[in-house]
């Protein structure tokens, strides 16, 4: 018979947000990932952001495979033992797909960026229209 999984209080899995001692919380499961870390394939940063938080919206939203989360029984070391409040303590910073899609981080680039295609396409056109005057 299997032993009983520790129970993990939130005050506990939040103190786990560095890359050598990293937990993630997930349908109220305590995972450690830091021996995982340079292995994910969505990269550190992910998990690093979800490090100590309560990642499960982050976890489905991104999606997973069959295997990864057979994978993941194998980082299992715990279960949240929920409190009330728990929820202030484990909200993260967010959703995964939010924070790693590849938008600018400037909004101002886009500006730059259609200022230099039109330029482009100026030249172009501006070469276009002599080629047809000789």
């Amino acid at each position: 018979m299997a032993s009983p999984m520790k129970k993990f209080a939130a005050s506990e899995v939040v103190l786990h947000k560095q890359k050598e001692n990293l937990y993630l919380l997930i349908h109220d499961k305590v995972y450690d990932v830091s021996k995982f870390i340079d292995q994910h394939p969505g990269g550190q940063s992910v998990q690093l952001d979800q490090g100590g938080f309560d990642a499960t919206e982050a976890f489905e939203e991104v999606g997973h495979s069959d295997a990864a989360i057979e994978f993941m029984k194998t980082l299992q070391i715990g279960v949240l033992d929920r409190q009330p409040g728990d929820e202030k303590i484990l909200v993260s910073s967010g959703s995964a797909y939010k924070n790693y899609t590849k938008a600018p981080s400037n909004p101002s680039q886009w500006g730059s960026l259609r200022f230099l295609f039109a330029f482009v396409v100026a030249i172009a056109v501006f070469a276009a229209w002599t080629g047809v005057q000789r």
